[in-house]
């Protein structure tokens, strides 16, 4: 986890954390413990601003719950199979299919090299992302333009997607990081 994301949780449980302890203070007589807890009001120099602190933080947070539910509701879902039904079968093709298919068709292309493939797919779309290193070639754009206009082509004659579906390929070039040697050994 990184250190941003445990900052977060952490300032997160932090505010939530007056708003559990207040309501437990609230509620400790159904419990048969020796130690009482005082109410938060009761607090000197904070007890006054405590009320205000527990309903406008319950509100915001009640606010945020209702909106991650929705984000929850409505977010798409990654899928990992393309799923076709025609008459009497369902024909189901894995994400890996379609990556070892464009890989296979990229590397007989001479221009890239160090290709890697990265493939999601959505309910009405393919994505197809295409990273690797552009060799210098006169005209890598318009190679580049064609090579992923035929594979676009390649891929919806194979798969037998209409219009209901649409298929987008990505060719980035990156360039590799260089390895640095420790100069302490």
């Amino acid at each position: 986890m990184s250190g941003l994301k445990k900052f977060l949780l952490i300032m997160l449980f932090i505010l939530l954390l007056p708003i559990v302890l207040a309501t437990t203070a609230s509620y400790q007589y159904i419990s048969q413990m020796d130690v009482q807890l005082l109410p938060f009001e009761d607090y000197p120099m904070i007890g006054q601003y405590v009320p205000y602190y527990l309903f406008y933080g319950s509100l915001v947070f009640v606010v945020l719950l209702i909106v991650c539910i929705f984000i929850i509701i409505f977010f798409p879902n990654k899928r990992q199979t393309l799923q076709f039904k025609k008459g009497n079968g369902v024909l189901k093709i894995e994400k890996k299919a379609i990556d070892n298919f464009v890989l296979t068709s990229i590397k007989k292309e001479n221009y890239v090299h160090n290709p890697k493939v990265k493939t999601i797919i959505k309910r009405h779309k393919i994505i197809i992302r295409i990273k690797g290193h552009l060799l210098n070639y006169p005209d890598i754009e318009k190679q580049n333009a064609a090579f992923t206009s035929q594979l676009q082509q390649d891929l919806e004659q194979l798969l037998g997607i209409t219009e209901d579906k649409k298929i987008y390929v990505h060719l980035t070039n990156y360039t590799p990081k260089v390895k640095t040697s420790s100069r302490v050994e």
